[in-house]
């Protein structure tokens, strides 16, 4: 009889166990942050300058321009990241980490 009782506890301590693991799972996921993805400047560029703009990202990202033909000569225009974030995902998005190594920035909804 003991064997018995202590076969049935260790099943409902392994199921017990089990549900506390999906659960814990299931829990972590549903506390995720939103999703951020990396702001798409050359298409923003673009958007706002014409088919023939193009980024530019030197090595501070407050240089971080759209360069583009005006009036005929090659101008470099400084890039609004908030504008360029808002354009991307919403008026409710936010910015997130500049990465500088890779010259991107996250653009959070």
């Amino acid at each position: 009889m003991k064997r018995v009782l202590a076969a049935i506890g260790g099943v409902v301590g392994g199921m017990l166990l089990a549900a506390t693991g999906l659960l814990g799972e299931h829990a972590s996921t549903e506390t995720v942050e939103p999703r951020s993805e990396p702001l798409d400047l050359e298409r923003y560029c673009r958007k706002v300058y014409g088919d023939d703009a193009t980024v530019y990202t030197p090595r501070l990202s407050e240089n971080w321009s759209c360069g583009n033909w005006k009036n005929g000569l090659w101008a470099l225009e400084p890039i609004d990241l908030h504008e360029a974030c808002r354009w991307q995902r919403g008026e409710s998005a936010v910015l997130g980490r500049i990465d500088l190594a890779e010259r991107e920035v996250a653009c959070t909804k």
